[in-house]
């Protein structure tokens, strides 16, 4: 296949990362052009700007410090006007020096207010130029339009293409066809979408908001006291003082809102065969050690797939042993896919993207369950799900075009790395579907949202969640059946501060109410619809 990517960890090195950076600033700099952005003049209204404002925080700093010693001082005049009134016989002198003291505090609140009028007159001119530098960048900011990221991403890679938007029909094909979920759990909901193809095969990425209950633990004190008597070897008699602090712990329900990220690729390659993998642990080891925990998992391995042999499992482990220690997917449950799959190249990437140092490259958990794969980068959970120009914008040109250019390059290596271990496996890139997606949709794709991208516009928009939340909400967004309308339904916490005593023992052998306060969670939801 002419658009083949042989060796993803190695070709993202020497080629892709390449690519996307030049492919950046030439973006940006034929933009700069077609805009008539005047780059001197930027450079020269931000370079009186960077000046202006250094001298403000000088300023700043002055008055500060002007200030300081002028209290100082003042504090000063005062504790000699009382001193001298103590100090009859250096009253004089006292005095004069009280004088001379309060003479320099105000001589100083005087310089400072000067300072002070200098330093707001900067901050207004610092105000102006940065007003003149945003009028500067205004068209090329118009410019810079949310897709530029994803086209660039797409010139980039051969046979890896990004979608703009997540519609009803590309949801409903991964759905009928590798069986992704349309809907998931009620405690979850999706915050972030991005879908394309790998070959002819739909991937799609998605962030998720997941909510559990977790117990919390409240802590409360109580400080006792009590008295005892002693008695010293002659017999005398003392009361002895007591002190201790009590403290009680009590344990509640209390909702937790976690976000990660996930990559679903659907492909026909093996399409009986589960397993799974978790990360190895590679980051942090010494080539020394990884060698010898390599040595001990594959000896482990070898032990679970002999006794599994004897239960009527029959699995072979294969002649790589790197391979097969740092995988680790040892409940696989077709041996013969599993082998057409992981073929000698397969393996080879495997290995080279798990022992990889520079992009941690063995964080990911992957499964298979028949046609549908997960892969979850726990290195790469910081994907960005905007591409618009509020990631990267500054009236600055220079640093403008140093944004764009580490945003769109950190885009494309986020987006690459979810995908990486389905491009690891040449299987993947060359078996094209039993029905396209355009056979699917017999040619004739219609921009309608999908339950995802309609979760992601409604998620965190204070307008569909309950009013009476004060936790973050999980708002989901199903689709009513007629065209461009969603039902939503959206749920959060409302909070009671709660007050609870627990019996503690204390030291002077009674049982003393120590009083807990902690915090009561109630579930509270709204439901109403939105129309696209």
């Amino acid at each position: 296949m002419e658009d083949f990517i042989s060796k993803p960890i190695s070709e993202y090195k020497e080629k892709f990362s390449k690519e996307i950076n030049q492919k950046a600033e030439e973006t940006f700099d034929r933009l700069v052009g077609e805009t008539s952005t005047d780059a001197e003049a930027n450079k020269k209204t931000m370079s009186e700007y960077y000046k202006q404002s250094n001298a403000s925080k000088k300023l700043a700093k002055t008055v500060t410090t002007m200030k300081v010693f002028a209290w100082i001082f003042m504090v000063m005049a005062v504790i000699t006007g009382v001193m001298s009134y103590f100090l009859q016989d250096l009253m004089l002198y006292l005095i004069i020096g009280a004088v001379v003291v309060l003479a320099a505090s105000i001589i100083l609140f005087v310089f400072a207010s000067k300072r002070k009028k200098s330093k707001d007159e900067i901050d207004k001119d610092i105000v102006r130029l940065k007003v003149e530098a945003e009028a500067q960048t205004k068209a090329l900011k118009e410019a810079m339009k949310w897709e530029i990221p994803i086209d660039l991403f797409n010139e980039v890679m051969p046979n890896v293409k990004l979608d703009y938007y997540h519609t009803r029909q590309k949801q409903q094909y991964f759905a009928t066809n590798f069986s992704l979920p349309v809907y998931f759990d009620d405690n979850m909901c999706v915050v972030g979408v991005y879908s394309g193809k790998i070959a002819k095969n739909p991937f799609t990425i998605l962030k998720f908001r997941t909510q559990d209950m977790i117990k919390q633990s409240y802590h409360g004190y109580l400080d006792i006291y009590w008295e005892t008597v002693e008695y010293d070897s002659n017999g005398n008699k003392r009361v002895v003082q007591h002190k201790e602090r009590l403290t009680a712990t009590t344990w509640h329900d209390a909702p937790s809102f976690k976000e990660h990220v996930k990559a679903f690729y659907g492909c026909d390659a093996a399409p009986d065969l589960r397993f799974s993998r978790e990360p190895f642990g590679v980051d942090g080891m010494s080539d020394n050690k990884l060698s010898k925990n390599i040595n001990k998992k594959y000896k482990e391995y070898r032990k679970q797939v002999e006794k599994n042999l004897k239960d009527g499992k029959s699995i072979m482990l294969m002649a790589n042993e790197e391979f097969e220690a740092l995988f680790g997917a040892v409940d696989r449950d077709n041996d013969v896919q599993f082998r057409l799959l992981f073929t000698p190249l397969a393996q080879q990437n495997m290995v080279e993207l798990m022992k990889d140092r520079d992009y941690l490259g063995d964080n990911f958990y992957m499964d298979k369950f028949g046609k549908l794969n997960v892969n979850e980068n726990v290195s790469f959970q910081q994907l960005s799900f905007s591409t618009g120009v509020g990631n990267y914008y500054s009236f600055d040109l220079e640093e403008f075009r140093s944004n764009f250019i580490g945003f769109t390059s950190d885009f494309l290596l986020y987006v690459y790395m979810q995908l990486i271990p389905f491009l690891n496996i040449p299987m993947y890139q060359q078996t094209e579907p039993e029905k396209t997606f355009e056979d699917f949709v017999g040619g004739k794709e219609e921009i309608e949202l999908s339950n995802f991208d309609a979760e992601t516009l409604v998620n965190d928009d204070p307008k569909y969640e309950p009013e009476a939340t004060k936790t973050p909400c999980i708002t989901k967004a199903k689709y009513s059946g007629t065209k461009d309308k969603f039902n939503i339904y959206s749920y959060g916490f409302d909070t009671e501060e709660m007050l609870e005593y627990v019996s503690v023992k204390g030291g002077d052998g009674y049982y003393h109410d120590v009083p807990v306060y902690w915090i009561k969670y109630i579930k509270v939801s709204n439901a109403t619809e939105m129309t696209i």
